[in-house]
């Protein structure tokens, strides 16, 4: 049984979490199942225009602070 299910329809990622025994708590393998997911999926974006600023995007969350 798939732990995580995705699917890509368009401009649109479908995440469903498929454990339900443990009431879909995420395991460290889920959270890296997940990441690799999210990475696919922003795969085929293109590149963003250059407005004269150093590109930076914030797409993780910091678990320590």
């Amino acid at each position: 049984m798939e732990e995580i299910i995705t699917e890509l329809s368009g401009n649109v990622l479908r995440v469903q979490f498929n454990r339900p025994s443990k009431k879909n708590a995420m395991t460290v393998a889920m959270y890296a199942g997940l990441a690799e997911e999210l990475d696919q999926a922003l795969r085929p974006l293109p590149e963003p225009a250059d407005a004269g600023r150093p590109r930076i995007l914030a797409a993780r969350t910091n678990l320590i602070d």
